[in-house]
C-alpha cells in the first residue's frame, strides 16, 4: 500500500534589526513544500556542537522523516528517512480500519495525530505497536538518527481495532522515561541508559486515562494529567507510594480540552507550556507552589518549639526534656552518644529530647550527629536500644590521612549548631549549621519522611567508617559502642531494604548510594543488597549525582569488582542493560605488560571469569522487529553474524535487509555488550572539495580522538589481550562484523602498493633490459612513472610514519610493520641511484653498462617487494589461512631447525679440517674436478645436500664409513623428523585456522578503527549519511563451533574468584516486617492525596 502525503509546508526566518523583527519566506528548491506534515526545528548546539548556527528541521509526513541541515538560514543537506518498519505497519493497520464505524472522518488527520503522539517529545520519538506481539517499545534520537534503546513491556492483549501509542515522557537530563501501560494502569519508569525497569506505579482509578506527563522540579517529579480538576504528581524519589488515585483538588489545571489538541502541548525545561487561545500559557515551579499549597497538612500538633535562651542554657548534654518541659537526667546508656570522638568532652549529646509519652524514643544531637534512640526495654536481662536515625552532615573526610592527631583533634571542634528546634510526638524538625557552611534541614514527620532514612544511613556509615581506621587509638568499652552505632546503621539499611525494595532502588539511582557503600568497603552490605531477592540496584554509565559509576569505583577493590561482574553478568543473560557500565571497563581488567603486577594478575583473572559467563553465548536474541543485515564468513569455523539495523534507514538505501528466519531465531544470540564497537565521540567531516587534496598531501589521517574516547573493542585490542577474543563466541562475532564493516578499505592500500610495485618494476626492467627511450611520448610515459613510483613512495612514508607515531613501540614489534620499511626503503634508494647513475634524456638506459653487484640487489628488492604484496594478501580469508599455517609450521619447528642447522656447521666445520688440505695428509682425488670441501662455506653447504658428495674418489676406507652414518643421519634421520614436525605443526594450524585469521584481522581492524573518517570509509551504503553504526551485535549459535567455549564455561562457574573474602548473608530477607518497621511507620495512617505535604514547600 502506497502512502500519499498531503498538505504544504513553508519555512520562515525571522529576522530582528535596530528593534525591527522582519520576517522573510525560504525560497529553498530543496525544501520540498509541496510536502505537508508536523515541522519540528532543533538546535544542533549542544556540548559537542561545533557551530552553534546548525539547526536541524525536520518534517515528518505521512510517507517518512525529511530532515535539513540548516546552517546560516540556508539548507546545505537532506535526508529523507523511512519510519521504523513498526509505525508503517501500525499506519497501514489504521488505513484499512472501517472509520466511517468509528466515527471518524477525517482519515489523514488521525494519522498524522497517531504519528505525533508516537514520535514526539523532545526531539525523541517512541515506536509502540502491540499487533505484532513484539514486548518491547522503541525509543529513537531524531538528532542522531540513532536508536537510544528498547523497553521491555508486557502484552496482555492485543488490540483488534485501532492502533494507539500509550503516552510516554523523558525527563529533561535524558535518564528517565515515562511510561503510561493503558491495559494494566500503571506507569513505569525506565533508564534510558541501561534500558531496565526502575519503578511502576499503579493507577487506582479504572475509569481515567491519563492524557498528558511531564517530569519537571529537577526530573524528580513526575506531572500526570487526566483532566481539568483530576490529576496527580509522583514525588519519585521521595515519597512511599505504590499508586495514585485521581482526586479532585479543588481547583483546575486546564490543557487544551479537545481531544485531538492533547498533542498541542509542548515540553519545556520548566513544567509545561501551552498554547491556549493564541497565547502561551507558562506553568512553572511558581505556579505549582501557587496551585498546590493547600495539599500541605494542616499543622494541629502540639509543636514545642525552643527560643534562643533554651540553647544558652549550661548543663544541657546532662540532661534530657520531655514533651511537658520537664528535665531529666540522661542515664548511662544515652550520655555517650559518640563515643568515637578523640575529645572527651564532646562524646556527649549537646540535647536530648524524649518524643513520646512513655519516654521510650529519644532525639539526641551530638556534635558531629543526631540520632533517634527507641528503648525497647529489658530482655533476657539485657537492655534492647535500636538506632532508628542517624544522619552525619557531609564533613570532609581528608583530615583522616593527618598524622598529627592534635590537628583531627582542632577539626572535631567544627562542630554541628542547632538553629531551630521543633518536636512534639514521635515528630522533630531541625535546622542546623556547621560552622559557616549551609544550613541542613533534618525533620522527620510522618512515613512518607521514612524514605530520607537509608540515605542517612548510607552517608553516616561512610563517616564512622573514617573513624574505624583509628579504631587503634580507643580503649574495648569505646571500641565496642563504635561498633554497635556501626552494626545499628547498618541495621537501618537492611531494614529499609526489607520494607520498601524498590524504594532503595529509586534511592540508589538518584543518589549511588551503592557507591557510598564500596566506598565503606563494607562487603558483607552490599552482598546482601546484590543478592536480594529482585534486582535494587540498576547501573548507571553516568551516575545523576555525577562523578565516576559504580563499577569503576569498585575498581580497586578485588571482592567489591568480583561481587558486581558477578552480579551484572549473570543478569545479562535475559537484558543486556545490565551490562551497560561493565562494557567500558572491560580493556581496564586487562593491563599492558609494562602495567602488570601481582595486583592486576587478578584483575586479568576476573576478566578471564568474566568472558566465560554464560551469557556471552547464550543471550538469546529478543529484538525481531529491525530489518537484519547478515554476514555469511568465508570459513566453515566462523560464526555467522547477524546485525540488526537500529537507526533510522534512508529512503534510498539499497542494502540488502532482511527480516530474520522465524526457524532460526533459537539459535540466533546477542552480543552482550550493547555499543561495544562504536567511539563515545563520533564525527562526520563535513564534504568539502578540498578534503581529497588533503587526503593527497597527508594520507592515512589517524583520528584525534584521546584513547579515552575509543570504542570499548579499540581499547581492548590495545591492551594485546587476545586470546580471549579467539575463543569467545561474542568476540568472534564482533571481530567478523568489524572485519566485513573496514575489509573493503584494505583493497585500496593493495592496490596502491601494487600500482607502486608496478612503477618499480617498469623502471628496474628498463635499466636490466637497457631500453632505449626517444619520442615525446615515450618520454612523457617514463617520467609519468617515475613521479608516480616516488609520490607512492612519499605516501607510503607518511602512512608509515603516522603509524610510527601512534603506536611507537609496538611499531616495532610488529614483524609487518619492518617488512613495510624494507619495501619502501630498498626500492628508493636502488632506484634513485640508477636514475641518477645511468638514466639520460637522450636515449633512456640504452647506453647503460649492466653491474653485476646493481642486478643482484635489483633481485633482492623484487623478492622483498613480493613478499610485501603477499603478506598484504592477508586481508583476504584463503591467504590469511595459509600465511598463518607457514608462520605456524616455522614457529612449530624453529628450535629442531636450529637443531638441525648447528649439526649440519658441525659435520661441514669438521670435513672442512679433514678434507680442507688432503693433499698434506697424503689423500689424491681420482677423478679431480670440484673440491666441496677448500673452503668451510662450501663445505657446509655440501653437509647440507649430503646425497651430492661422493667420498669415493679419496679411496680412504674413514670416509667410507662417514659417507654411511651421515646418509643415516642427514638423509633417513633429520630429514624425515623435519617431514614430521612440519606435518604436526600443519595438522594443529589447519585445526587452528579461526584464531590464525583472526590474529591478521584484529591487527588490520585496530589501524582502520584509528583512522579519522573510519566511519567515512565504511561503505555498506553510500545513502548513510552517518552510516551504519551498530548496537547490537547478533550470531548464529553453530554447536560445532562454540561447543569448546561452553565446555570450559561449565568449568569456571565452580572456580572461586582469588583473593577475596567469604562473604556471609545476614538473612535479612526472612526478617519480620515487625521487627523491620521503623518507629514513624508502626501508627498505621489512611494517606489521602488531598493531605500529601509536598516537600519541596518548605
Amino acid at each position: 500500500m502506497q502512502i500519499h502525503n498531503n498538505g504544504f509546508t513553508f519555512v520562515f526566518t525571522i529576522n530582528y534589526n535596530n528593534n525591527n523583527y522582519s520576517i522573510n519566506y525560504i525560497d529553498d528548491k530543496k525544501l520540498p513544500n509541496k510536502y505537508g506534515g508536523i515541522v519540528k526545528l532543533f538546535s544542533k548546539k549542544d556540548k559537542d556542537s561545533q557551530n552553534a548556527d546548525e539547526h536541524l528541521l525536520i518534517l515528518l509526513a505521512l510517507s517518512g522523516i525529511y530532515k535539513y541541515h540548516m546552517k546560516n538560514k540556508s539548507i546545505n543537506n537532506v535526508q529523507k528517512l523511512k519510519y521504523p518498519k513498526r509505525i508503517y505497519n501500525a499506519i497501514k493497520n489504521n488505513l484499512n480500519l472501517p472509520f466511517e464505524i468509528l466515527g471518524i472522518t477525517d482519515i489523514y488527520n488521525f494519522i498524522y495525530l497517531y504519528i505525533k503522539v508516537s514520535l514526539l517529545n523532545k526531539h525523541y520519538f517512541l515506536v509502540d505497536t502491540t499487533k505484532e506481539d513484539f514486548k518491547y517499545i522503541e525509543l529513537y534520537d531524531l538528532k542522531t538518527n540513532q536508536l537510544v534503546n528498547t523497553f521491555r513491556r508486557p502484552i496482555y492483549y492485543k488490540s483488534n481495532m485501532i492502533e494507539f501509542p500509550n503516552f510516554y515522557a523523558i525527563s529533561n537530563n535524558g535518564k528517565l522515561l515515562a511510561y503510561e501501560y493503558e491495559p494494566n494502569k500503571v506507569i513505569k519508569i525506565y533508564s534510558i541508559e541501561c534500558s531496565l525497569e526502575i519503578a511502576e506505579l499503579l493507577i487506582t482509578d479504572l475509569e481515567f486515562n491519563i492524557r498528558f506527563m511531564h517530569f519537571f522540579h529537577n526530573d524528580e517529579m513526575l506531572f500526570i494529567w487526566s483532566s481539568k480538576n483530576k490529576w496527580s504528581i509522583w514525588n519519585i524519589f521521595g515519597s512511599l507510594r505504590d499508586s495514585i488515585k485521581f482526586e479532585d483538588p479543588g481547583f483546575e489545571i486546564e490543557l487544551l480540552s479537545d481531544f485531538e489538541s492533547y498533542w498541542e502541548t509542548e515540553q519545556s525545561n520548566l513544567f509545561i507550556v501551552v498554547n491556549k487561545n493564541d497565547k502561551l500559557t507558562i506553568y512553572d515551579d511558581l505556579v505549582v507552589d501557587k496551585y498546590l499549597k493547600h495539599l500541605k497538612k494542616s499543622d494541629k500538633q502540639g509543636w514545642k518549639k525552643l527560643s534562643e535562651d533554651y540553647f544558652s542554657k549550661q548543663g544541657l548534654n546532662k540532661n534530657i526534656q520531655d514533651l511537658h518541659d520537664n528535665e531529666s537526667e540522661l542515664d548511662e546508656d544515652n550520655c555517650m552518644l559518640e563515643p568515637w570522638l578523640l575529645k572527651g568532652d564532646l562524646k556527649a549529646p549537646q540535647y536530648s529530647f524524649y518524643l513520646d509519652e512513655k519516654k521510650e524514643k529519644i532525639l539526641s544531637i551530638g556534635y558531629h550527629t543526631i540520632q533517634v534512640w527507641y528503648n525497647q526495654g529489658t530482655i533476657n536481662g539485657a537492655k534492647k536500644r535500636i538506632l532508628e536515625l542517624i544522619y552525619a552532615p557531609a564533613y570532609p573526610l581528608s583530615f583522616f590521612q593527618l598524622s598529627d592527631l592534635s590537628l583531627l583533634a582542632e577539626w572535631e571542634t567544627k562542630t554541628i549548631k542547632a538553629k531551630n528546634i521543633k518536636y512534639c510526638a514521635g515528630k522533630f524538625k531541625l535546622s542546623i549549621q556547621i560552622e559557616d557552611s549551609d544550613f541542613h534541614q533534618i525533620k522527620i514527620e510522618d512515613k512518607v519522611d521514612v524514605i530520607n532514612l537509608a540515605k542517612y544511613a548510607c552517608y553516616a556509615l561512610k563517616y564512622l567508617s573514617a573513624y574505624k581506621k583509628l579504631e587503634q587509638l580507643y580503649d574495648e568499652d569505646t571500641k565496642q559502642n563504635l561498633y554497635n552505632v556501626i552494626d545499628q546503621t547498618r541495621n537501618i539499611i537492611l531494614r529499609f531494604i526489607r520494607m520498601y525494595p524498590t524504594e532503595w532502588r529509586l534511592l540508589d539511582f538518584r543518589f549511588g548510594l551503592l557507591s557510598i557503600l564500596i566506598e565503606v568497603g563494607d562487603y558483607e552490605l552490599v552482598n546482601d543488597i546484590l543478592l536480594f531477592g529482585e534486582p535494587i540496584h540498576i547501573p548507571q554509565y553516568s551516575p545523576w549525582p555525577g562523578g565516576i559509576n559504580t563499577i569503576r569505583t569498585a575498581l580497586s577493590d578485588h571482592t567489591m569488582l568480583a561481587c558486581l561482574l558477578e552480579y551484572y553478568s549473570n543478569k545479562a543473560i535475559h537484558n543486556i542493560g545490565w551490562m551497560n557500565t561493565v562494557v567500558d571497563i572491560i580493556p581496564e581488567l586487562y593491563k599492558s605488560n609494562e602495567e602488570k603486577n601481582e595486583k592486576e594478575s587478578y584483575s586479568y583473572y576476573y576478566a578471564q571469569k568474566l568472558f566465560y559467563n554464560p551469557c556471552f553465548c547464550n543471550k538469546q536474541l529478543d529484538l525481531l522487529s529491525f530489518e537484519f543485515l547478515e554476514i555469511i564468513p568465508k570459513s566453515n569455523d566462523l560464526l555467522k553474524v547477524f546485525i540488526p539495523i537500529t537507526q533510522l534507514i534512508p529512503q534510498e538505501s539499497k542494502l540488502d535487509l532482511q527480516d530474520i528466519d522465524y526457524n532460526k531465531i533459537f539459535d540466533i544470540r546477542m552480543v552482550p555488550l550493547a555499543d561495544f564497537t562504536n567511539k563515545r565521540i563520533s564525527y562526520i567531516q563535513e564534504r568539502k572539495p578540498t578534503n581529497f587534496l588533503k587526503m593527497l598531501i597527508s594520507p592515512g589521517q589517524y583520528s584525534a580522538l584521546e584513547e579515552k574516547d575509543y570504542s570499548p573493542f579499540t581499547k581492548l585490542v590495545i591492551k594485546g589481550e587476545r586470546d580471549i577474543l579467539y575463543e569467545n563466541p561474542s568476540m568472534g562475532a564482533v571481530i567478523n562484523w568489524m572485519w566485513y564493516s573496514s575489509k573493503f578499505y584494505w583493497p585500496r592500500t593493495l592496490y596502491i602498493f601494487a600500482l607502486y610495485f608496478l612503477a618499480y618494476s617498469i623502471i628496474s626492467w628498463a635499466y636490466i633490459a637497457h631500453i632505449e627511450i626517444t619520442g615525446a611520448l615515450q618520454h612523457i610515459l617514463i617520467i609519468i612513472t617515475i613521479v608516480l613510483f616516488y609520490y607512492l613512495s612519499y605516501y607510503h612514508i607518511v602512512v608509515e610514519f603516522k603509524q610510527f607515531r601512534r603506536k611507537r613501540k609496538q611499531y616495532y614489534l610488529d614483524l609487518f610493520n619492518l617488512v613495510d620499511l624494507l619495501s619502501l626503503i630498498i626500492p628508493i634508494f636502488i632506484l634513485s641511484y640508477v636514475l641518477i647513475r645511468y638514466y639520460s634524456f637522450d636515449d633512456g638506459f640504452k647506453s647503460v653498462e649492466s653491474n653485476q653487484g646493481l642486478t643482484v640487489i635489483l633481485f633482492l628488492s623484487i623478492l622483498v617487494l613480493w613478499y610485501e604484496f603477499i603478506l598484504l594478501l592477508r586481508i583476504f580469508e584463503g591467504f590469511a589461512h595459509n600465511l598463518n599455517i607457514l608462520l605456524n609450521i616455522i614457529i612449530s619447528i624453529r628450535q629442531f631447525l636450529l637443531f638441525f642447522i648447528l649439526v649440519v656447521i658441525a659435520m661441514g666445520h669438521a670435513l672442512f679440517i679433514l678434507l680442507g688440505f688432503p693433499s698434506y695428509i697424503g689423500l689424491y682425488e681420482s677423478s679431480p674436478t670440484y673440491d666441496p670441501f677448500s673452503n668451510i662455506l662450501d663445505s657446509i653447504l655440501a653437509v647440507y645436500d649430503w646425497s651430492s658428495i661422493s667420498f669415493d674418489i679419496w679411496s680412504f676406507w674413514p670416509l667410507t664409513i662417514i659417507s654411511v652414518v651421515g646418509s643415516f643421519i642427514f638423509v633417513m634421520i633429520l630429514q624425515n623428523v623435519i617431514i614430521s614436525f612440519m606435518s604436526d605443526a600443519f595438522s594443529d594450524a589447519v585445526q587452528d585456522s579461526k584464531r590464525g585469521v583472526y590474529r591478521f584481522q584484529i591487527d588490520l581492524i585496530y589501524d582502520f578503527a584509528l583512522l579519522e573518517k573510519s566511519l567515512e570509509f565504511n561503505n555498506l551504503d553510500s545513502k548513510f549519511k552517518d552510516k551504519i553504526r551498530v548496537k547490537y551485535i547478533c550470531f548464529y549459535n553453530n554447536p560445532n563451533i562454540t561447543k569448546s567455549w561452553e565446555e570450559t564455561s561449565d568449568k569456571m562457574k565452580s572456580k572461586p574468584y582469588p583473593k577475596i573474602e567469604t562473604l556471609k548473608k545476614s538473612g535479612f530477607e526472612s526478617w519480620l516486617v515487625e521487627d523491620c518497621e521503623f518507629i514513624w511507620g508502626k501508627e498505621k495512617e489512611v494517606v489521602d492525596d488531598k493531605n500529601i505535604k509536598y516537600w519541596f514547600f518548605d
